[in-house]
């Protein structure tokens, strides 16, 4: 890094690291999403049947951070029905207390699976590795158009708008609390998901961002 022109950077973590190994210019880029793939929700009034089903997306070698709000999940569960919906884990992951759905992860079905939810989660542990990391399943939440919860580390923070697009919870109360005012509250869900989902398309997409990227490089062409 120390020897090139330019380094994108993901969030602000990483273009600190950046600037620490010596880069000359960082730049910072946020990750983002194909806004084609992502059709404006259709914002129906919200329906009390059926449990409400808390998303999650990823894979079999991250979904043991699912196990960071175990503890907030049951205990929400035993207030009002939900269904923990694991997009891309392992076919037998369980929560004790918490009913679980496991969903084979395609790329032609996932924007699909992720619309069926009420709410997205993103936990994760306070870990430099954790820190590096970039939001995107909070993105696909907000291209969906759900409201979201997630853990206070990294670019989380620069994602969600406290109270107004969902809300980042650093302890298991905060969690339980968080999940159980968008489970008993309908019109909560579809209000931040709308916030959540104007957010993306201005900051956080490929037809957003891409215009940045190419001046950036065309800086280095022309220098």
């Amino acid at each position: 890094m120390a020897s090139s022109n330019l380094v994108i950077a993901g969030n602000t973590y990483l273009a600190e690291r950046a600037w620490t190994a010596g880069a000359r210019r960082v730049e910072i880029l946020p990750t983002v999403v194909d806004l084609d793939r992502y059709p404006e929700p259709v914002n129906s009034e919200p329906q009390s049947a059926g449990p409400i089903r808390i998303g999650w997306i990823g894979s079999t070698l991250n979904e043991s951070y699912l196990y960071e709000i175990s503890d907030a999940l049951a205990r929400v569960h035993r207030q009002i029905a939900i269904e923990l919906v694991v997009i891309g884990g392992s076919a037998n992951f369980s929560i004790p207390g918490v009913p679980v759905r496991s969903v084979q992860w395609t790329q032609a079905t996932e924007v699909a699976d992720l619309a069926d939810c009420d709410i997205g989660v993103m936990p994760l542990p306070d870990t430099p590795w954790s820190w590096g990391k970039c939001g995107f399943k909070l993105l696909q939440y907000m291209g969906a158009g759900l409201p979201v919860v997630a853990s206070p580390i990294g670019a989380n923070c620069d994602l969600v708008d406290q109270g107004v697009n969902g809300f980042l919870a650093g302890s298991p109360q905060e969690w339980e609390k968080s999940i159980l005012a968008l489970a008993m509250d309908g019109r909560l869900r579809t209000s931040m998901g709308i916030q959540g989902r104007r957010c993306l398309v201005s900051n956080y997409t490929i037809q957003a961002v891409a215009p940045k990227l190419e001046a950036l490089l065309s800086s280095l062409i022309n220098s």
